[in-house]
């Protein structure tokens, strides 16, 4: 059995809309640094930015949501990526 810990990723908009779970992958995080690289971002000034572009990111390419960065935040509650525990990940072994 692996010891790889797998990161999901959920979103709740301000009109209730809810997405995910969308599974955290590498090119999700490759994907980050590259719109930091261009924007001037960096992880530790924007924390929220880099949490809120990792979900958008990975709900994106699993086809959760069809919107740009921009709209995503725009119109985003909260967005959360959170390391799954070995008991879920045993519970759905799909992730």
């Amino acid at each position: 059995m692996s010891n790889f810990q797998r990161a999901t990723a959920h979103a709740l908009m301000i009109d209730g809309t809810e997405y995910g779970p969308a599974t955290v992958v590498h090119a999700d995080k490759v994907r980050w640094e590259s719109a930091a690289r261009a924007n001037g971002w960096t992880a530790e000034a924007n924390g929220q930015t880099l949490n809120a572009f990792v979900a958008w990111a990975a709900l994106s390419r699993e086809k959760h949501l069809e919107m740009d960065f921009e709209e995503f935040t725009a119109n985003l509650e909260v967005a959360e990526t959170r390391n799954l525990k070995k008991e879920e990940k045993k519970e759905n072994p799909t992730l």
